[in-house]
């Protein structure tokens, strides 16, 4: 919990901070959900949840904004599991490189394809526990390459403000160290989502 307040804080402080800048800094601000891609086997979890990123950067041209960003995935998995319980949510902070290159379509409207890469802190304990057969597994996750592709359109509140609304392929690699009683294996998990994201430009 308190790594989620210091991230919060963190991007409150950044939007004050470039929103008041009246040169070619900006930054751009999106909240969104993620809906969880399949994956193969029993074993591989599949994680969808809310999302939080602010962006800021500098207008390298009328049409290409590019700079540093932080985020918040609030990742979850809800199985349905018969004969035990399973704890196996978590939070991860990637920090990233961005770039966001738009073109007018109409006025008042432009689309933007952006690319967002970075590497997203993790750092969770999870728990599987069954009963038939008797089993209780103990995982700790820990970070790994944040990647997320994205397309959208702009809208022109005015000649600074915009409101975004954008689909993004979200990609978060993470370590996965699993024990049960004297065994234990590690493995390198990707969870890969299709998020929503609307936003705030300015």
């Amino acid at each position: 919990m308190k790594k989620v307040g210091f991230t919060l804080v963190v991007l409150a402080a950044t939007m004050n901070i470039f929103s008041q800048e009246e040169n070619n800094f900006g930054i751009h601000v999106e909240a969104g959900y993620a809906f969880s891609l399949p994956k193969e086997g029993a074993d591989n979890f599949n994680y969808h949840g809310l999302n939080i990123l602010a962006m800021p950067g500098y207008h390298v041209s009328d049409n290409l904004f590019m700079g540093v960003g932080i985020g918040l995935y609030d990742y979850r998995y809800n199985p349905t599991v018969v004969g035990g319980t399973m704890d196996v949510d978590f939070i991860s902070a990637p920090v990233f490189g961005h770039g966001l290159y738009s073109f007018p379509i109409y006025p008042k409207i432009s689309a933007f394809l952006s690319l967002k890469i970075g590497y997203g802190i993790v750092s969770s304990k999870l728990n599987y526990t069954m009963e038939i057969p008797k089993a209780e597994w103990q995982m700790k996750a820990s970070g790994g390459l944040y990647l997320s592709p994205s397309i959208g359109i702009f809208y022109s509140l005015n000649k600074r403000h915009k409101l975004s609304l954008g689909l993004s392929y979200d990609m978060q690699q993470y370590r996965l160290k699993k024990t049960v009683e004297a065994y234990g294996t590690d493995s390198n998990e990707t969870n890969s989502a299709v998020a929503v994201k609307i936003g705030w430009f300015f």
